[in-house]
């Protein structure tokens, strides 16, 4: 059951850098009990897309259908904090100008809501590291 309060972010990344969202839970949330899981998406039909692979200890770039960030952590026990990143070794395998879809599900016992969603675009950059 999605909440009907939930946020809705627009991700922007940088090609190649650490990305980090933070959410702000208002009260009564609490993160006891609760697990999560937040993708990224072309879009909802599954359309596969370049993105990061991890294969034999390193990130790659192959074709996927969904990508999942590296981590997601939740504190709070009457309002609280979600902090979502992506580390740069994984943004760096997205497809020049990505533009797709992202939503972070909260588990409890068995019932699920999407607490945020929005539109994902990776930005390439025009100066290559050195």
């Amino acid at each position: 059951q999605p909440s009907q309060s939930k946020t809705y972010a627009n991700v922007e990344m940088k090609q190649g850098e650490d990305f980090e969202l933070i959410l702000t839970m208002a009260s009564p949330w609490t993160s006891a009990g609760c697990s999560y899981q937040a993708k990224i998406v072309k879009d909802f039909s599954g359309t596969p897309f370049t993105g990061p692979k991890y294969a034999n200890g390193d990130w790659g770039s192959d074709t996927i259908t969904s990508s999942e960030f590296n981590s997601v952590t939740a504190s709070g026990t009457d309002g609280g904090t979600i902090v979502i990143t992506m580390l740069g070794s994984k943004t760096q395998c997205f497809s020049d100008g990505f533009e797709g879809y992202w939503d972070l599900i909260e588990k409890k016992g068995g019932a699920y809501t999407k607490q945020a969603q929005g539109e994902v675009s990776v930005d390439s950059t025009a100066t290559a590291t050195f």
